[in-house]
């Protein structure tokens, strides 16, 4: 990753877990761990659409789990809808 590449954000939110905020040092950090070369992708900011498709594939795993049929349709439909509109 080069110097400037990804410097105009200041840092990351991620939606996933409580909000929790990263600096771009700390994402170096976790991908040190996981033993991942820094890829320019991982710096990126998701868009909203792909924000929301991710929560409705979630929310459709753990409907699909307790056997939620109402909810899961309804979840499925969501995500037909957002799909379709890409």
């Amino acid at each position: 990753l080069g110097e400037n590449e990804g410097s105009d954000i200041m840092f990351y939110i991620n939606p996933f877990n409580k909000g929790l905020i990263f600096s771009k040092e700390n994402i170096n950090k976790f991908l040190k761990q996981l033993k991942l070369d820094p890829h320019q992708d991982y710096y990126k900011t998701c868009s909203n659409e792909s924000i929301l498709l991710r929560v409705l594939k979630n929310l459709e795993v753990s409907f699909q789990k307790e056997g939620n049929v109402s909810k899961l349709e309804q979840v499925k439909y969501l995500i037909g809808v957002l799909v379709s509109e890409d």
